[in-house]
């Protein structure tokens, strides 16, 4: 074997590479010959595992691992619909329900929690 059969990818693949598929509509085609659409919710460049979603009646996740895989095509370049759609997911219900104000008291709370324990605090931002 040479030394560069013995290199993982991780260290010779360019995270852009991985990157370009992100909130994108893909193809994956697995050695099986089995095609997996979906939405890009994250790449693992470790494993090169691809985690899917679709959404249709409900919400389904898949994961495609990585030593499967034989072809990834992009269906879709729309990432801006998709990003707010995969955002979502994993977001509490609640969260996206807040009003202005009730997110500023919640910043405040915090705020004074850590200055009470010691944390130094800066707000900073638009927000802020």
């Amino acid at each position: 074997m040479s030394e560069e059969e013995d290199v993982h990818p991780i260290f010779t693949k360019d995270p852009d590479e991985w990157m370009q598929y992100l909130y994108k509509k893909v193809s994956v085609v697995t050695e099986d010959g089995e095609e997996h659409v979906g939405l890009v919710y994250t790449v693992d460049p470790v494993s090169e595992t691809f985690i899917l979603a679709t959404f249709a009646d409900t919400t389904k996740m898949e994961i495609v691992l990585g030593h499967a895989i034989t072809s990834v095509t992009v269906l879709s370049e729309d990432t801006e619909s998709h990003k707010q759609q995969l955002d979502m997911l994993f977001r509490p219900k609640a969260l996206a329900t807040l009003s202005p104000e009730e997110i500023k008291r919640k910043q405040e709370t915090l705020r004074l929690w850590l200055l009470k324990n010691r944390l130094p605090v800066q707000v900073s931002g638009s927000d802020g």
